[in-house]
């Protein structure tokens, strides 16, 4: 499958919206926009240290199986809209003071 591969740096910054239409339009892939995403948390959690732990290669595992399902079935947004969208979790953890 080809893509056309945008600005990676303005990835990070699109809509939820403006990333899944680029995603349907094959403007870039969902291996890309991951790739972009952790760009941009390598570069910016060193200021905030938002994240404890980045699993980097399970993103990218699951962000190929996205793309191969992006490339096998036909209309897969129609019933997985937001398929291929990178998602942070965040865990909230109580601790004993």
């Amino acid at each position: 499958m080809q893509f056309l591969i945008m600005n990676n740096m303005e990835l990070p910054y699109s809509t939820i919206k403006e990333t899944s239409e680029n995603l349907k339009k094959k403007m870039v892939s969902v291996v890309e926009l991951t790739k972009s995403y952790l760009k941009r948390i390598e570069t910016m959690d060193q200021k905030l240290h938002a994240f404890l732990t980045i699993n980097e290669k399970g993103a990218l595992d699951d962000a190929q199986k996205a793309d191969n399902l992006i490339a096998t079935i036909p209309n897969i947004f129609e019933t997985k809209p937001l398929l291929g969208i990178p998602v942070a979790a965040r865990t909230c953890i109580r601790r004993r003071i």
